[in-house]
C-alpha cells in the first residue's frame, strides 16, 4: 500500500514545528539596546554595535569593561557557553541521558558509544581539576577580571535580564547555572586539549608498530620522523610493551591548523609592520569566536575573543598586533604501565607502587548514576580507565595542560602592552596550548616566539609510541628552559610565515613535535609574498584566500607525468580523467574542474599503497590523524628505495587507483568535469540540529566550499572520509600598524540565537573574502546603542 499520503502530512507538521521554533526563539534573539542595569559596575558603560552586531564597549576601568563583555557574551551565546562547560566537565549525560552518540562534535573518541562514555573520558582527562588548580596561579588582577567577567555573564542569565532563557534551554527544560572563573579556565583547557594530538595519535602508532613488527623498513618510512638507526631493536621492545593497544584506536581528529604572516616595516608599503592571522578550527554554529572592541582610557583592543573568556585572544591594541598558530607540540605522552591482577598497584623501578583510585559518579538523566573507578600513577591518570574494553593495556597519560599555569595572564598583559617586549613578557607564565606567536608594534619592532611549556624528555625518546612505564627513566625531566624555546627577532626587510610547519631545524637540541603539518601552505604563502619588493595589507589578505594545492602539483610531477603514457596505453578508457588531471591548475575554488579527481585519486592511492598491510580499520585510524598521510604518500612515491611503492610498481598503482576513481564517479553519476564545490561542501551543524525538521531551523548549509587540506585558505576534511569540509579559517585578520584599525572576519555570526539576524549573516562575507573593519573606536553611525549602569 502506498504511503504517499504521509508526505504532505509530514510537510505540514514540519512547517508547524518550524513556525513554532521561530516564534519561540524571537524573544531570546532580541537586540540589546537602551539602558540596562548591570550590578557591580563602578560607572556607566557605553556599547555601540555595528551593522553586524560587533560591540564596541567603552568603560572607565578594566573591571567594568570585562564585566560588560561578559554581559554581552552571555546574552549572545548562553546555550553555547553552558553546553561547552558541561561537556568539558563531563556532565552531558545529566542533560541528555545516556543516549547513544555518533562521531559528532561531542564524541571526540571513537570508543564512546553513549554519552556517559564521553563524560567518563572528560572526567579521566581531568580538565575541570586542571582549571581549578590553575586559578590560584593567576595574578590577583587577572583573577579579579575573571570574577568580573563571570558576574557579567550571570547578570545576562538572571531572571531580570533583557532576554529570557535561550530557546535551546527552554526546549531542554533547563536553566543555566552560575558561570564561574573556573569555567573560563575550563574553556581554555578545552582549547588546549583540542589543539593537542599526541595523546590521540600515540595509540594509532602503537597499533601500526605491532602490525609492522616484521617489516621495520615499512615502519621507518611510515613514521613522521625517523626514530634513528636502531629502530628495529627499539621497536620490538616497545611493541612488547604496547601490543595490547592494537585495538585502541581513537575516532576522527579534526586537522586543525593556522596561518600567520609577519611583514617587517621596511618591506611593507606603509613603512610599518603587517600582521596577518587566520586560525583554522572546526567550523560549527555558533562559532568559536566572538568579535569585540574594548576600550578604557588606559587600554584599547579589538579582534576575536574566545567564547567564555574575557579580553582579546587574537587581534590588536593601540600599540601592538599579533597572530597565533598551533605549534603542533608533542604536549603529552602515554606510558604503558604494568598493573597487578587486582588493579591496585603498578610496577616502577623494580617495586610495586600503590595505584590510587577515585570513584566517580556520572549522573544520567532518566536512569541511575554510573559509578566508575579512575586510577592515576605519579605521571597522571590511566587514560585506559576511560575505555573499559582496553583494560588489558593500562596506559597513563601526562599532558602539559594538567600543569597549573597562568594562561590568561598573557591576554590580560596584552591589553596593556605598548611594545613587543611588553607582550613577550606577558606570555612568560603561559602553559598550554603551545602556540607560535608573531607580534609587531607601532615603533616597527617585530618578533616570533613559541609560547607554552615544552616537555623535557629523556634521551632516546621515540616520538609517536608509548613509553616504558616500569621505569622513572622515561619520565619527563621538567620543561625546556624559557631561553631555549624557539624565538627570533624579525628583520625589518623580512617576510615571516608560520603555518604549523617546523620552525627550527635538526640542530635544535630538544624534541618539539613529530606531528607537523606538511609545508604546502607555508611554501605557497611564501611564494606569493616573498617575490614582492613591497608588501601591502591587500597582498596578505589575498594570500590568506589562496586555494592552490601544492601537494597535488608535487605528486602530479612525481607520479602522474612519468607514467601517463603507460596508463593511456593500458587503460584508454581512463584518458578523460588523466587529461583533466594534467590540465587542472591546482586551484581549488568551488567551480574548479579536476580537483575532485585529484583528491579521490590521492585517497585511493593511499588505500592501494598502505591498505594491504595495515588493514581497513587501522588504515582509517591512521588517515584520521591530522594530515600525516600526505607526508607518507609523498615519501612512498618519491623515494627510489621505497618499501611501500617501489618505482617499478608505481604505474600499476596509479592505474588501479584511477580505475577506483572512475568507478566512484560512475556510481555518483558524475563526469570527470565535476566541480570541486559539488563534492566539497560545508554544513554548519548546531548541537540540537542534525535531524529534520529541527535541522532546518538550527543548521545552515550545505554550501560549495573553497580550498582543501593543503591550501592556505584551508578546507580540511577527515582524510578517512574525504569530501565535506570540517575545518577552515574560523577567523581572519590583517593589520597594518601604520593604520589605527585593520580588517577582520569570522563566521557564521555574532549571535548564538537561531532566530537572530546575526546568527549567520557573516557567512556570505566570509565566503566571498570580504571584511569587517577592526575599530579601536566606536563606529560613527552605530546600528544601535546600549548603556549599562550600576
Amino acid at each position: 500500500m502506498s504511503h504517499a499520503w504521509r508526505r504532505p502530512w509530514r510537510a505540514a507538521r514540519d512547517r508547524i514545528v518550524l513556525t513554532a521554533l521561530r516564534a519561540a526563539g524571537r524573544r531570546a534573539a532580541r537586540p540589546l539596546r537602551g539602558t540596562h542595569r548591570l550590578p557591580g559596575l563602578g560607572g556607566a558603560v557605553r556599547i555601540a554595535f555595528d551593522e553586524h552586531a560587533v560591540p564596541h564597549i567603552e568603560a572607565t576601568c578594566e573591571s567594568d569593561l570585562v564585566r560588560a563583555q561578559g554581559f554581552v557574551q552571555g546574552l549572545d551565546r548562553p546555550f553555547q557557553m553552558d553546553l561547552l562547560r558541561t561537556a568539558l566537565a563531563g556532565r552531558l549525560a545529566s542533560w541528555f541521558g545516556d543516549r547513544p552518540t555518533d562521531q559528532g562534535p561531542l564524541a571526540v573518541w571513537g570508543g564512546a558509544h553513549v554519552l556517559s562514555d564521553v563524560d567518563l573520558m572528560f572526567r579521566v582527562l581531568g580538565l575541570e581539576a586542571a582549571a581549578t588548580a590553575s586559578l590560584p596561579m593567576h595574578a590577583p588582577a587577572t583573577r579579579a577580571l575573571l570574577e568580573a567577567f563571570a558576574e557579567g555573564v550571570n547578570a545576562a542569565w538572571s531572571p531580570g535580564a533583557p532576554r529570557g532563557r535561550s530557546l535551546e534551554h527552554r526546549l531542554l527544560r533547563r536553566r543555566p547555572g552560575r558561570w564561574t572563573a573556573v569555567d573560563s579556565l575550563l574553556v581554555a583547557k578545552g582549547m588546549a586539549l583540542g589543539l593537542g594530538f599526541a595523546w590521540r595519535s600515540t595509540p594509532v602508532f602503537a597499533a601500526i608498530a605491532k602490525r609492522l613488527e616484521d617489516a621495520p623498513e615499512h615502519w621507518r618510512q611510515l613514521m613522521p620522523r625517523d626514530p634513528g638507526p636502531d629502530t628495529a631493536t627499539l621497536l620490538r621492545a616497545l611493541v612488547d610493551l604496547g601490543g595490547a593497544l592494537e585495538g585502541f584506536l581513537p575516532g576522527p581528529t579534526a586537522a586543525v591548523g593556522s596561518n600567520a604572516v609577519l611583514v617587517g616595516a621596511a618591506r611593507s608599503t606603509s613603512g610599518s609592520p603587517l600582521v596577518g592571522s587566520d586560525p583554522h578550527l572546526e567550523l560549527s554554529i555558533p562559532g568559536v569566536w566572538h568579535l569585540a572592541s574594548l576600550a578604557t582610557p588606559e587600554v584599547g583592543a579589538v579582534g576575536a575573543s574566545l567564547v567564555g573568556l574575557p579580553g582579546i585572544v587574537i587581534g590588536r591594541t593601540r600599540h601592538v598586533a599579533w597572530g597565533l598558530t598551533n605549534a603542533m607540540l608533542d604536549d603529552g605522552d602515554l606510558w604503558r604501565e604494568q598493573v597487578d591482577t587486582a588493579g591496585e598497584r603498578y610496577r616502577l623501578d623494580g617495586a610495586w607502587q600503590p595505584l590510587p583510585s577515585t570513584s566517580l559518579v556520572i549522573e544520567r538523566r532518566g536512569v541511575g548514576p554510573r559509578v566508575v573507578r579512575v586510577r592515576r600513577t605519579h605521571r597522571g591518570p590511566l587514560l585506559t580507565d576511560a575505555f573499559p574494553r582496553y583494560a588489558g593495556a593500562p596506559c597513563s597519560l601526562r599532558l602539559v595542560l594538567h600543569e597549573p599555569a597562568a594562561e590568561l595572564d598573557a591576554f590580560v598583559g596584552l591589553l596593556h602592552a605598548k611594545t613587543v617586549d611588553d607582550a613577550l613578557t606577558a606570555f612568560e607564565g603561559f602553559g598550554s596550548p603551545a602556540q607560535n606567536l608573531v607580534i609587531a608594534d607601532t615603533a616597527g619592532d617585530a618578533a616570533y616566539r613559541m609560547v607554552g611549556r615544552v616537555p623535557l624528555r629523556a634521551e632516546g625518546h621515540v616520538p609517536g609510541l608509548p613509553l616504558d612505564g616500569t621505569t622513572r627513566a622515561s619520565d619527563w625531566r621538567g620543561f625546556v628552559p624559557r631561553d631555549e624555546v624557539p624565538a627570533a627577532r624579525i628583520a625589518p626587510d623580512a617576510v615571516f610565515v608560520t603555518a604549523n610547519d617546523p620552525i627550527v631545524g635538526p640542530p635544535y637540541p630538544h624534541h618539539l613535535s613529530h606531528l607537523y603539518e606538511p609545508d604546502h601552505r607555508a611554501r605557497r604563502l611564501r611564494e606569493r609574498l616573498e617575490p614582492l619588493e613591497r608588501v601591502a595589507a591587500e597582498d596578505v589578505a589575498a594570500a590568506q584566500l589562496d586555494v592552490v594545492n601544492r601537494s597535488f602539483l608535487r605528486w602530479r610531477a612525481s607520479l602522474l607525468v612519468p607514467h601517463v603514457d603507460e596508463v593511456r596505453r593500458q587503460r584508454p578508457h581512463l584518458a578523460p580523467l588523466v587529461d583533466r588531471l594534467l590540465t587542472w591548475d591546482g586551484r581549488e575554488h568551488p567551480a574548479a574542474r579536476g580537483a575532485v579527481l585529484a583528491h579521490l585519486l590521492a585517497h585511493h592511492l593511499v588505500r592501494q599503497i598502505f591498505g594491504a598491510r595495515l588493514g581497513s580499520e587501522l588504515l582509517a585510524g591512521w588517515m584520521s590523524q591530522v594530515n600525516l598521510v600526505d607526508t607518507a604518500l609523498h615519501r612512498a612515491l618519491e623515494d627510489p628505495h621505497s618499501a611501500w611503492a617501489p618505482p617499478e610498481a608505481r604505474a600499476g598503482l596509479l592505474a588501479r587507483a584511477l580505475d577506483e576513481v572512475d568507478r566512484e564517479l560512475h556510481a555518483r553519476g558524475w563526469t570527470p568535469d565535476v566541480t570541486w564545490g559539488t563534492w566539497h561542501t560545508l554544513t554548519l551543524v548546531h548541537p540540537l540540529g542534525r535531524e529534520a525538521p529541527r535541522s532546518r531551523f538550527f543548521d545552515r548549509g550545505p554550501w560549495p566550499a573553497a580550498g582543501g587540506p593543503f591550501t592556505p585558505c584551508s578546507g580540511q576534511y577527515d582524510q578517512s572520509r574525504p569530501g565535506p569540509q570540517r575545518v577552515g579559517p574560523s577567523y581572519r585578520h590583517v593589520v597594518d600598524l601604520a593604520e589605527p584599525g585593520g580588517r577582520m572576519i569570522t563566521m557564521p555570526g555574532q549571535s548564538g540565537h537561531p532566530a537572530s539576524a546575526h546568527y549567520d549573516d557573516l557567512v556570505a562575507p566570509w565566503q566571498e573574502g570580504r571584511w569587517l573593519p577592526m575599530r579601536l573606536v566606536a563606529p560613527v553611525r552605530p546600528a544601535r546603542r546600549a548603556e549599562l549602569t550600576p
